[in-house]
C-alpha cells in the first residue's frame, strides 16, 4: 500500500512544489495516513524543469521533520 503525495501549489496554474510548500493540508492528511493500520509508503514525484532535486530535498525534509 502507498499513497502518492503532491502539494497544490498557491496558483492552480503554476508549477509543483516541494511537500509542504503548497496550500494542501499535509498534516492532517499525513496523520490520517499514519493511523492506518498497515505501513504506508510514500511516493511522490515532480515534472522536468525548474529544480526538481531541491522539490525533493525540501520534500523529504518536510516529512522528515513533521
Amino acid at each position: 500500500v502507498y499513497a502518492h503525495l503532491k502539494d497544490r501549489p498557491d496558483d492552480p496554474d503554476g508549477p509543483h512544489t516541494y511537500l509542504g510548500g503548497g496550500t494542501m493540508s499535509l498534516p492532517l492528511i499525513l496523520d490520517a495516513l499514519d493511523g492506518l493500520p498497515q505501513d504506508m509508503i510514500y511516493c511522490f514525484e515532480f515534472p522536468g524543469g525548474g529544480d526538481p532535486d531541491n522539490r525533493i530535498r525540501r520534500s523529504l525534509a518536510y516529512l522528515r521533520d513533521r
